[in-house]
């Protein structure tokens, strides 16, 4: 089989992202960090925001747009991440809730739609991108989740913006 006349479905998924520059403004957020087992992000995401959203409310803050989750260090044993959501009034920190901003600058950018355990063409499709344009990368990621499952429980509706911050 040719590579260039046959390709994979993997390299399909890939060439069909549309992956962007952007410069993005940072937004305030209040987050729990981590670091947490890679088999364990699933359970801590969903967690992690549910407390988050109970207490902006609880505090009489307002969300002011959809959860964010940014990636510090990623490798095979653990994941550095803080889980966010942005919010319009000013909150108070407390124990593990902080106040933090999503980066900010140059980055590159897909969005994703489908399941979140197969998001990792979205994210190959970024990295060949900023390779192909000569661009070079951080080691910070962050993905938007735009869709919130409980309204929309089909995950292959799910949108998700995935960002790749560059120096």
């Amino acid at each position: 089989m040719d590579p260039i006349l046959d390709p994979t479905i993997d390299e399909l998924k890939i060439l069909s992202y549309e992956v962007k520059y952007l410069n993005t403004l940072p937004q305030k957020i209040i987050s729990i960090r981590e670091i947490c087992k890679s088999e364990e992000l699933s359970e801590k995401i969903g967690k992690n925001m549910q407390e988050i959203f109970q207490y902006i409310f609880k505090n009489g803050a307002t969300p002011r747009g959809p959860p964010v989750a940014i990636f510090y260090k990623v490798d095979k044993k653990e994941i550095d991440v803080e889980l966010g959501v942005p919010i319009v009034a000013p909150i108070k920190e407390k124990g593990k809730f902080k106040l933090s901003t999503t980066p900010g600058g140059k980055s590159a950018f897909t969005l994703y739609i489908g399941p979140y355990e197969k998001i990792d063409p979205a994210y190959n499709a970024i990295k060949n991108w900023v390779k192909d344009n000569g661009y070079e990368g951080t080691d910070i990621w962050w993905e938007v989740y735009c869709t919130n499952p409980q309204e929309n429980p089909n995950p292959n509706d799910w949108k998700t913006e995935v960002y790749y911050q560059l120096k």
